[in-house]
């Protein structure tokens, strides 16, 4: 092909949805921060620390584009067992907690400006619900006759393979070609929770090597089946010390990076895991601007394994230096509340 002349080729490059997102966000501040991250032929990676919510996200993730109509392929790769997977995914549906008692649920999400302290002050509301029994068949039952009939109009379709500890990149492909045979399932989501423990295919090289061909085989599953393809991986240590994570916070092989078209970190300190908020923010991002300090910050409920009840996005943006004082044309500082809105970009 001569892509000058090929006029062709030229319509069908720009009539390509490859740029635009599968997902359709609730709301503005996700829109904004999210673009067409989960757009067709991408390659997104969740990078973070041990037990602070990648296999929630991913099923929230994974619920979202079900509930959209999209048809979802989620491989569990033996992080946990099929009960304890769907046992996650009912109480997300039910919005009901494992166990009875009193959870607070976020009903509204801000961000201070507080002079770029370590610690970014929150602003979160709550309503407490109190539920009198654990959750059980029957409640999982009643929630998920009543997500059946609110799909009822769509051509949704969502499978589900669970592995203990044995899959590999081939083994996936295998299944999904044995469901497009059988099924004509083609799906234009695929969740791998998550490829760090995936088997490597190659044996007898380092771990790292390892690493980097398992990432490289997921970004060629994303590019030959034309769909999203979104997992997760562990951070290093020194993430969960990190307000916000780098380049510097990936484990074992730096190449990781090389091969996504997105990947976002999934932080929470102490302080803001007490308060029951999270921040995205990407590491990288192929084809666009990457603020490693621009996040997205998410009000949570993980006993409902409810990770995103909430989200804000600053209308500030946070850089790796914090703006100059605002002051006075006599060079006197402003009042707090004046000079925070002149920081934000009201004043």
């Amino acid at each position: 092909m001569n892509p000058l002349l090929d006029e062709a080729l030229i319509k069908d490059v720009f009539s390509d949805n490859s740029c635009k997102s599968l997902l359709n966000f609730p709301s503005l501040d996700e829109e904004a921060f999210f673009g067409d991250t989960f757009s067709r032929s991408s390659f997104v990676v969740i990078n973070a620390a041990e037990k602070v919510g990648k296999s929630s996200l991913l099923i929230e993730l994974a619920l979202r584009a079900v509930r959209q109509g999209y048809k979802v392929a989620y491989f569990e790769a033996g992080d946990m067992s099929q009960n304890q997977v769907f046992r996650r995914i009912y109480q997300r549906i039910a919005s009901h907690p494992r166990r009875a008692g009193t959870i607070q649920i976020p009903i509204s999400l801000s961000i201070g400006v507080d002079d770029y302290s370590k610690e970014t002050p929150i602003e979160i509301q709550f309503k407490a619900k109190t539920f009198a029994e654990d959750m059980n068949a029957d409640i999982a039952i009643a929630a998920c006759q009543r997500w059946q009939f609110d799909l009822s109009q769509t051509s949704w379709s969502w499978k589900f393979s669970a592995h203990p500890q044995d899959l590999t990149v081939p083994h996936i492909c295998t299944i999904l070609d044995e469901w497009e045979r059988t099924e004509g399932f083609l799906p234009d989501f695929i969740f791998i929770d998550y490829a760090d423990i995936l088997v490597p295919v190659m044996k007898h090289v380092e771990y790292r090597h390892q690493i980097n061909d398992t990432f490289a085989r997921l970004r060629g599953v994303s590019l030959e089946r034309k769909c999203c393809l979104v997992t997760a991986t562990q951070a290093n240590a020194a993430s969960l010390e990190t307000p916000v994570m780098t380049r510097q916070n990936l484990s074992e092989d730096k190449r990781k990076a090389a091969h996504p078209t997105a990947m976002l970190g999934l932080n929470a300190s102490a302080y803001e895991r007490k308060n029951q908020v999270a921040k995205l923010n990407f590491i990288i991002r192929r084809d666009d601007v990457c603020n490693e300090f621009d996040c997205l910050y998410l009000a949570q409920c993980l006993p409902i394994c409810a990770p995103m009840v909430k989200t804000y996005y600053p209308p500030y943006r946070l850089t790796t230096s914090p703006p100059p004082a605002a002051t006075t044309p006599a060079g006197q500082p402003l009042p707090s509340t004046v000079a925070q809105s002149v920081i934000m970009g009201k004043e």
